[in-house]
């Protein structure tokens, strides 16, 4: 099966680098009260390039659709606000770094760790009753990171803490 992500993977002790960097961004934000999201983004991008401890066709098929999925709905998101803002005149298109950065990451975190988790299957593969044993108790800690962070940014964008 040819896959779109044809690109080479980090092996599973990257994700674990990835995760450190993710929490230590979240703290050196939380504590300077600075503008650290770019190392929290850096982490979460080391994570989305890492392979998992369990790769099977069945990861490489997730990974491929859920990436696809967000690649294409990241551009026609894009591609639609810059087209309202040429067409309107009082329409501005100004998002910050978390929408063009920070959103497409976490949208495909969730969504391949969300797929993983509820065992959502793309096509039908031999291994998939395998896989689906291993997954919750390995990918239930990497979703709760990624939905922390997020929650954690959306809160102080939102200027709420």
């Amino acid at each position: 099966m040819k896959h779109f992500t044809f690109f080479p993977l980090s092996p599973f002790g990257f994700k674990y680098a990835g995760a450190l960097l993710t929490v230590a961004g979240l703290v050196l934000f939380i504590l300077l009260n600075s503008n650290y999201q770019f190392i929290i983004y850096a982490g979460m991008l080391v994570m989305v390039f890492s392979k998992e401890r369990h790769e099977s066709e069945y990861v490489a098929a997730v990974r491929s659709e859920i990436f696809k999925s967000v690649l294409g709905f990241t551009l026609s998101l894009t591609i639609a606000l810059n087209l309202t803002g040429w067409l309107a005149e009082d329409f501005s298109a100004e998002l910050p770094p978390l929408y063009y950065i920070g959103f497409p990451l976490f949208l495909y975190l969730i969504l391949f760790y969300g797929s993983l988790l509820l065992k959502i299957e793309p096509d039908s593969s031999a291994d998939f009753v395998e896989n689906a044993k291993r997954f919750p108790r390995v990918v239930i800690p990497w979703m709760l990171l990624v939905l922390a962070v997020l929650l954690f940014l959306l809160l102080r964008y939102w200027n709420v803490i």
